[in-house]
């Protein structure tokens, strides 16, 4: 309600809120001034107030009104101080003056409890107690349980004139901010859900006219916590929380303490494998480097040594020279074989084995040891065949290097060395026991490790310990399991589990057993050459008999040696053979000149690019290269020879200190001829040489002229070799699909891919990628030569091509025209080709023609 003021200069405006006070609503019909400046309001019924004091007093029908309800504007004050009202029954005349107030201000009482809507009297139980020992309103105090806190109390005033028109003003003290107002009709205040704790009521009672009471009415009100929120339950838990953080703070530096060990343990660990990488990296680069200085020591020796004019004592130095040579290429071997597990580059090459006859065989070169040593040799091994699928060579540095400790740690002339093979239900056991020096045990834990040595290591011949960590890694890339048990002075016992069958092992891991190159018993452990002397020849025989498949003994060996040495291999025109040697280390290379000059002609280049140009310049009839050169690498140099049609023809031979398969599946991959590792044999070198030489003098047998025949025939090139016409069939067939390639070709005619490149190359001279391009392309050449009008593109596509700028460029590489120029040119007045020995001929390399 706001009231206003005019006179003077600014204007006066007051508002006052009415929202708790005696007006029923804001209804304002009419309004008027008396002489005491109150205000008489017309709305529902008549209402007065006075601004001085904010006191309001409503009149109705029971003041004698005649209605409830006044019209807008229907009131008026006369001059003598009267009020006319008028209503929808008439109108009411008064004089303010002679309305008096009830000014007896009432007294006021809390009448009644009720506790979750529930009426409670004096006496009555509630939530298991009594909370009103005697009526409500003689109580100052009132104590309740923490579950009986949804109240309502109902009031009552003294003043009966007209008690429903009485006010009452309350408010708990402690929950509520202001007062709430509420009237006769409902006198009553609802609390629910009271926190425990200490509250005060409160209430005021005013009667019909606004007049107050002066004492209140009060009612103290405790409402007491559950027992878990007592004062005592509070000490207590901040006792726990307390005694909760203190052990909560020693426990996180606990942990603290334990996480700051564990870094420093994982540091040190990262440090180790960090400096034992560093260590395995630094030995495997000494390898790499070891092993063409080590070839220069080995090859000399081996050619003197096949000299039989030399005397016995130095024939003895030398053999003893060579013994320690071949004891340090099998260290070499086995720190890269060490360095291609850790790198995941280790493959294995699993075949079906006889376990038994593999472990006897092995036995068998351990017994002169054991008579050397006066050491008692025994095995258990059964005698029916037990079948496993291992690598050969990797489980040989197992078995041997297992062995090799046994005898090497125990005691001379009182030994015993015990190898045992059980077979059980799904694995095989192989037992190497012995009762040596023995292990320490906190020790057995890390003789697997890298470079790792026990303390208690006595025997006078150390290692640097890669033997049983390489032993390890080649189990677990078996799928198998090792295992030791090991007792100080009593002995050692190390058990190998192998899984049975071939389930285990991923596909590009099982291999034919006729497919995987390599000698039996060839990875001897360090220290056994010396040992195995009177037998090492015989051994030899049979790495030579392999390498180089001519099948004879030593001797014969050395005779052939010595005739090649006088009159060496002779090439297709009968002279002698030309050799072009590319390698970057000057004493390497002055030795390989000086050792096949006696046999053939020989020329050198220091790098790739110096080789290129002398292969284009000289055509050799073989080029014997390092893969590892600055600039041009022994790989590029093989492609570049491969892909110029002026020196396809020419073999290649890589040779490297690396013996990583990669390296050589690159080389295979570019059209190399062979691949011999450092260090090398003399003996398996001139064999590879001769091998290769005679196998060009074939190709260039087959490859002659030939004469008008179909060009079906003609990537035959009249050979009648069955697997050839296959092939040929095989590509012809599938000309058309640009996706067919060597693989498709390989798996179509049932052969490896080594296989497919050793006999094409054999009966053709070219590579499967060469053989399948120059088939393709003579039958381009038939569909350009047999209809002139036929478009390129269209014989591009039926010829297996998709690219048409690419074909044209091989087109020409192959003919020497390209596609149009060559319809033009090769068409006759049949529309057939000229002669088909025309077309192949322009193929063929300047060295055949």
């Amino acid at each position: 309600m706001t009231e206003g003021r005019c006179g003077g200069k600014t204007p006066r405006f007051s508002c006052f809120d009415t929202s708790n006070s005696r007006f029923f609503n804001n209804e304002l019909e009419s309004l008027q001034e008396d002489d005491h400046g109150a205000f008489w309001i017309g709305g529902y019924g008549i209402t007065r107030f006075d601004p001085r004091d904010h006191s309001i007093r409503h009149f109705t029908v029971k003041d004698q009104l005649q209605s409830n309800s006044f019209k807008i504007w229907a009131s008026y004050r006369l001059r003598n101080g009267e009020m006319v009202f008028g209503g929808v029954k008439g109108f009411n005349i008064f004089h303010p003056d002679s309305i008096t107030d009830n000014d007896i201000r009432p007294r006021t009482a809390i009448s009644r409890l009720k506790i979750r809507n529930q009426t409670v009297s004096a006496g009555d139980s509630v939530c298991g107690r009594v909370v009103l020992p005697r009526a409500i309103n003689r109580l100052n105090k009132l104590d309740l349980s923490y579950n009986c806190n949804n109240l309502t109390f109902e009031f009552s005033a003294f003043a009966y004139v007209d008690p429903k028109y009485n006010t009452y003003k309350y408010r708990m003290e402690n929950f509520d901010t202001d007062w709430n107002y509420t009237s006769g009709l409902s006198p009553q205040a609802v609390y629910t859900n009271l926190r425990p704790g200490s509250y005060r009521l409160v209430v005021y009672a005013s009667n019909e006219d606004g007049y107050w009471s002066q004492a209140p009415a009060v009612l103290e009100i405790t409402i007491r916590p559950p027992v878990y929120a007592t004062r005592l339950a509070w000490l207590c838990y901040i006792a726990l929380t307390i005694l909760f953080l203190y052990r909560w703070h020693r426990r996180s530096l606990r942990k603290l303490q334990e996480r700051h060990q564990i870094e420093l343990e994982r540091n040190k660990y990262y440090e180790e494998q960090k400096s034992s990488a560093n260590m395995l990296q630094f030995y495997t680069d000494i390898a790499h480097e070891l092993k063409t200085p080590l070839s220069l020591i080995t090859a000399p020796v081996e050619e003197l040594l096949l000299n039989p004019h030399i005397g016995k004592t130095t024939r003895n130095r030398l053999e003893l020279v060579n013994r320690n040579a071949g004891a340090l290429k099998t260290l070499l071997e086995q720190i890269l074989d060490l360095r291609k597990y850790e790198s995941h580059k280790m493959e294995l090459a699993a075949v079906q084995t006889d376990a038994s006859e593999f472990l006897r065989g092995i036995a068998e070169l351990f017994k002169p040891l054991a008579d050397q040593l006066q050491i008692q040799f025994s095995q258990e091994i059964p005698n029916d065949p037990l079948i496993l699928w291992i690598d050969r060579r990797k489980m040989e540095i197992v078995i041997a290097n297992l062995l090799y400790n046994a005898f090497k740690y125990s005691r001379k002339s009182s030994g015993k060395v015990n190898l045992v093979c059980e077979e059980q239900q799904l694995s095989v056991t192989i037992s190497v026991e012995d009762n040596g020096i023995g292990i320490a045990r906190d020790e057995q834990s890390r003789i697997f490790e890298r470079f790792y040595q026990a303390r208690n290591n006595n025997s006078p011949q150390k290692s640097i310990g890669i033997g049983l960590s390489l032993v390890k890694h080649i189990v677990t890339l078996h799928h198998g399991e090792i295992e030791v048990a090991s007792e100080l002075n009593v002995g050692s016992l190390f058990r190998v589990r192998i899984p049975k069958g071939c389930a285990h092992l991923a596909p590009e891991q099982i291999k034919d057993s006729d497919k995987v190159p390599g000698r039996p018993f060839q990875n001897l452990p360090i220290g056994m050459d010396s040992a195995l002397s009177d037998f090492g020849d015989d051994q030899f025989e049979s790495e030579m008999a392999a390498e180089t498949a001519i099948g004879n003994d030593r001797g014969m060996q050395c005779g052939l040696l010595e005739e090649n040495t006088r009159h060496g291999a002779a090439a297709s025109d009968g002279k002698r053979v030309s050799i072009l040697v590319a390698e970057d280390n000057t004493a390497l290379r002055d030795y390989l000149r000086s050792a096949l000059e006696n046999r053939y002609n020989v020329s050198t280049a220091r790098n790739g690019e110096e080789a290129y140009c002398q292969a284009i310049n000289e055509q050799p009839d073989l080029v014997l290269t390092d893969i590892v050169m600055p600039g041009m690498s022994g790989i590029e140099l093989c492609r570049k020879i491969k892909e110029n049609s002026r020196t396809s023809a020419i073999g290649v031979i890589l040779l490297t200190a690396h013996n990583l398969q990669n390296y050589e599946v690159s080389g295979y991959r570019v059209g190399a001829d062979a691949y011999v590792a450092k260090p090398f044999s003399l003996e398996v070198l001139f064999s590879r040489i001769d091998n290769l030489v005679a196998r060009q003098n074939k190709i260039h047998k087959n490859s002659q002229p030939i004469k008008e025949i179909p060009i079906s025939e003609v990537a035959v090139e009249k050979s009648e070799d069955l697997f050839l016409v296959k092939c040929t069939e095989t590509i012809e067939t599938e000309i058309a699909d640009p996706r067919f390639d060597v693989l498709q070709l390989c798996r179509k005619i049932g052969v490896s891919r080594s296989q497919l490149y050793r006999r094409i190359l054999a009966l053709t001279g070219l590579t499967p990628i060469q053989f399948i391009r120059s088939i393709r392309l003579k039958h381009a050449a038939s569909f350009l030569a047999q209809d002139g009008t036929l478009p390129v593109n269209e014989v591009m596509y039926r010829v297996g091509y998709t690219n048409l700028s690419h074909f044209a460029k091989i087109f020409h590489e192959e003919f020497g025209l390209y596609p149009k120029e060559f319809a033009l040119r090769n068409r006759s007045k049949t529309g057939k080709v000229d002669s088909a020995s025309e077309i192949f001929s322009k193929n063929e390399p300047e060295t055949q023609k």
